[in-house]
């Protein structure tokens, strides 16, 4: 971890001023060291109260920022982009140099997002937050296909911790509020070619936290955002990624599923399903699964079980 990181975390758990002397004496650096971290600090947009005792964190910043969020999880590497192409394909790249734990690429805006069966995800600047999570799926090769169910539960809960609301979720991937769309799920895996292996996964979440000011046409009967005022960035994804690697480190205990359940609006409803792009079929959905897997129950009563594809709901 770096001086700047190293310096915030320690006034993050401060509720009085420490000395430049202390700072120094604990990070094993000079006091001109803890002075240029604070001066960095402070030009990323942090307010921190300096005088004889010395300093004290008294506003953090909302915008997004790296250091705030590496200083929360040091085990793993965070990057952070003003645009992106995209940061699943980032991920992607960075998976044969990852050394720590995990790492997060979060971006204001991506040039190139990406949806699931290849299509594009709307990803305008200053209105959006996208970020994707490398993972090594090591010690959950069995449960990969409870990641994306997972994942939904965890954004879901770190939005409403955040912000207030509390939006629902449409099997398997979609967290929608006010009957639209305002959260995206890409899970993707990096597979060995010669053992066929799983080696990492890629988790993808696009976040549509502000209204944007040029929505396109085809957007606007689906597209949700969360709100018209300020969110706290750095407080959202912070809750996302903590609330992401408990779950995965909690299984097998998939309790999550009973809250995602609880919160998935299309239980009880009349769905269309789309088992490829040139065809569908209506179906009631009955249930989710111990697997995440919906079951439905088609025209002729009989009960099937979706493990993945695509579902659309009249409102």
């Amino acid at each position: 971890m770096s001086t700047k990181s190293s310096v915030l975390s320690i006034l993050q758990c401060q509720t009085d001023y420490i000395s430049g002397t202390t700072l120094s004496h604990q990070l094993d650096v000079t006091r001109n060291t803890i002075w240029k971290a604070i001066q960095a600090l402070k030009q990323e947009g942090y307010i921190i109260d300096t005088n004889a005792k010395g300093y004290k964190l008294t506003v953090t910043p909302t915008q997004l920022n790296q250091t705030l969020i590496q200083a929360a999880f040091p085990q793993g590497d965070m990057f952070t982009y003003d645009s992106i192409t995209s940061t699943n394909s980032q991920a992607k790249q960075y998976a044969d140099t990852l050394k720590k734990d995990f790492a997060v690429f979060i971006a204001n805006e991506q040039t190139m997002g990406k949806g699931r069966f290849g299509r594009p995800f709307y990803s305008p600047k200053q209105s959006g937050l996208y970020m994707s999570l490398l993972y090594p799926s090591k010690d959950i090769q069995t449960y990969l296909h409870l990641v994306t169910p997972l994942t939904a539960i965890a954004v879901l809960k770190a939005i409403k911790t955040v912000t207030g609301i509390t939006p629902s979720i449409k099997w398997v991937n979609d967290l929608f509020y006010h009957q639209k769309k305002i959260t995206g799920i890409l899970t993707e895996a990096i597979t060995n070619i010669e053992t066929g292996q799983v080696e990492h996964i890629i988790i993808g979440i696009g976040i549509n936290l502000y209204k944007p000011t040029d929505l396109p046409n085809e957007l606007k009967h689906i597209f949700g955002y969360i709100s018209d005022t300020p969110i706290n960035v750095n407080a959202l994804v912070i809750a996302i990624i903590d609330n992401i690697l408990t779950l995965l480190a909690q299984l097998p205990n998939t309790s999550f599923l009973e809250d995602y359940k609880k919160h998935c609006f299309i239980l009880g409803k009349n769905i269309t399903v789309y088992p490829t792009q040139q065809t569908h079929y209506t179906a009631k959905a009955i249930d989710i699964d111990d697997n995440g897997q919906l079951i439905i129950q088609t025209d002729d009563t009989q009960l099937h079980t979706l493990q993945f594809g695509e579902i659309s709901i009249r409102f």
